[in-house]
């Protein structure tokens, strides 16, 4: 059925340097809050002032104890500078969610396409690791995209997990097996998403 929205609080257990500009950020729920989400949805995180930063949830709903985003510093952006620059372990946020229509469908037997680039790859690791954990018979391919060779360490990092991976970066494409030819996966629903945009203050 309909996963309802809600307004919860969390604790930032993690932050972890992905790349020069990018920031995992490991949230941690109350142990009394199960908080469901479908694989490629997002999160606003609500602050003080009553703006909101959007970001896709990283990791898969099967691990539902904490929520992984990826967020990229915005020059000028000041929730993303303080993320680097200033957040803390056990500082308490507060967040709405799931949000978003772009999640993996699991009543189809096609096979699969994702393309990704940069913090962009936050769904679709979501819905990697969601595929493999629920034994989905789908073929996938990714196609990753990044600037710099740096940015390719996510889509590296899923290898052994069974998924064709072709890297590119800037005007260089190099193929990265990560696994076999193909993954198994479930698609997802083709959304125009703005998420990990911050306006300049």
């Amino acid at each position: 059925g309909d996963i309802p929205i809600r307004k919860l609080p969390c604790r930032v257990h993690r932050l972890q340097r992905l790349a020069d500009d990018v920031m995992l950020l490991d949230l941690k729920l109350p142990a009394s809050e199960a908080f469901r989400f479908r694989a490629g949805q997002y999160i606003d995180i609500l602050l003080a002032d009553g703006r909101r930063r959007s970001f896709s949830i990283a990791n898969a709903p099967h691990d539902g104890s904490h929520i992984e985003l990826h967020v990229r510093r915005i020059d000028g952006g000041s929730f993303t500078a303080h993320v680097f620059e200033r957040m803390k372990e056990k500082d308490i946020l507060r967040f709405e969610g799931p949000l978003g229509s772009f999640w993996l469908r699991e009543d189809s037997q096609r096979p699969i396409l994702l393309v990704a680039g940069g913090t962009g790859f936050a769904p679709i690791k979501s819905i990697i690791e969601h595929a493999i954990e629920t034994g989905l018979q789908r073929p996938i391919s990714l196609y990753w995209g990044a600037r710099e060779r740096a940015g390719c360490e996510l889509c590296r990092a899923e290898q052994g997990r069974g998924a064709a991976c072709i890297a590119t970066v800037g005007r260089h494409r190099q193929r990265r097996g990560v696994g076999a030819d193909h993954a198994r996966a479930g698609d997802g629903q083709e959304e125009q998403h703005q998420h990990e945009q911050e306006a300049a203050d």
